[in-house]
């Protein structure tokens, strides 16, 4: 199409006998030329429609997603802020670290020093209300932690172990000294949870219950069962009991 339209072009210039056909050769050329470009422009322009149609459905998708990630993560906010049961939640990468290099043969020093470096990232009003945590925002320090759960590190340490060695969970009883000094009895349930590929922390969440009082009153249900209630002494089934 250039070189018919370079042609008629050259015979104008030249003011030869193809004058009297240039303009129709020019007619056609600019026709043909015009017709290629709309059909382009047209064709492009569709692939443009379908790209745009298909890009909303994607940002349609993805605000899908994101609606339900900030539905879900509410959930689990207003479940953890409301939840009657103590949450804890601990990056305890540090302590993974510690745990791999002492082996299987980790012995009560090294579970120590493995448990020594667990971080506190949060934890709920429950488990504030339960250690005697009296200001509603307070985070205790990791220092202060390691000082709480001081009584329990052997059980605690040792439930670790067992997540790091493959467990998908464990469960175990500790004791703990709460902020104003009274010890308490906490059976715990701890859960690992994907690592954070962003910040490398990798967590585990904890649920502690305290059984303090449901192990005083089993202990009374027990001295009442095996004891006189008039005078104290043992009876016939504790008798029984020790002799067998």
């Amino acid at each position: 199409v250039d070189a018919r339209m370079a042609a008629g072009i050259a015979a104008l210039r030249r003011g030869a006998a193809a004058v009297a056909a240039a303009p129709a050769v020019l007619h056609d050329a600019l026709d043909e030329t015009v017709g290629e470009l709309y059909a382009s422009l047209g064709g492009r322009t569709l692939e443009l429609v379908a790209a745009n149609a298909a890009l909303r459905k994607e940002v349609a998708r993805r605000e899908s997603i994101e609606h339900a990630l900030r539905c879900s993560e509410q959930r689990f906010s207003q479940l953890y802020q409301c939840a009657p049961v103590a949450l804890w939640e601990f990056d305890w990468a540090a302590t993974r670290r510690v745990l791999a290099a002492e082996g299987a043969a980790a012995d009560p020093p090294a579970l120590e020093r493995a448990l020594a470096g667990l971080r506190l990232l949060d934890l709920n009003p429950a488990a504030r209300r339960q250690m005697g945590l009296s200001d509603p925002g307070s985070m205790p320090t990791d220092a202060a932690l390691w000082r709480l759960i001081t009584p329990g590190t052997a059980a605690f340490a040792a439930a670790l172990l067992r997540l790091h060695q493959g467990d998908a969970t464990c469960s175990g009883e500790m004791r703990v000294v709460r902020a104003d000094g009274v010890l308490r009895d906490l059976a715990f349930h701890a859960v690992p949870m994907p690592a954070d590929r962003d910040t490398g922390e990798e967590r585990v969440v904890v649920v502690t219950l305290d059984v303090t009082d449901n192990k005083q009153v089993l202990h009374q249900l027990q001295s009442m069962s095996l004891h006189d209630a008039l005078t104290g002494l043992p009876n016939r089934q504790l008798l029984a009991d020790r002799l067998g």
